[in-house]
Formats: structure tokens, C-alpha cells, sequence
């Protein structure tokens, strides 16, 4: 496995959980292909958003995708993004 995501659904929500990329395989369009296929499979399942966290190395992929940042967190001394 190269790149994987926990997916767990609240109501219409979608929450992408843990998504990561091995480090010597990201660039290379791993994750944007597991985000779009998740997102999609979310639709068919009846989401109407998603709600992610996002790393500094990951906020380009998510706001590319169409996310917008909605609030600043630091989580375990570690600063996250709030993006959906």
C-alpha cells in the first residue's frame, strides 16, 4: 500500500481520517487519485460534504481539490488545517 485514508461518515458528512502518503512515494499522484476516489465513493453513498484535517505538506492537495479552510488548529503541538 502506497497511500491510505480512514473514511468515517457522520449523517451526510464524510470525514477523511488519517490520509497519508509514504514519504518516498508522495509526488507522484497517489494521493490526489485516493482523494478524488474516496470523495466520489462518499457521493454514492449519500455525503454531501467532507471534513478533513490537513498537514502544511498537504493543504496545496486539499485546497486544489476544492476545499476551503475554515479554521487554524494546533493538535499535538502540531499545527493542522480544518478544511471541508
Amino acid at each position: 500500500m502506497v497511500s491510505g485514508a480512514g473514511t468515517p461518515t457522520a449523517d451526510t458528512s464524510l470525514c477523511v481520517f488519517a490520509m497519508a502518503t509514504s514519504e518516498n512515494l508522495q509526488r507522484r499522484g497517489y494521493a490526489g487519485r485516493l482523494l478524488s476516489s474516496v470523495l466520489k465513493r462518499g457521493a454514492l453513498l449519500g455525503s454531501k460534504q467532507a471534513l478533513l484535517t490537513s498537514s502544511d505538506a498537504a493543504e496545496l492537495l486539499y485546497l486544489g481539490a476544492g476545499f476551503s479552510i475554515l479554521e487554524f488548529w494546533r493538535v499535538s503541538s502540531r499545527p493542522r488545517w480544518v478544511i471541508a
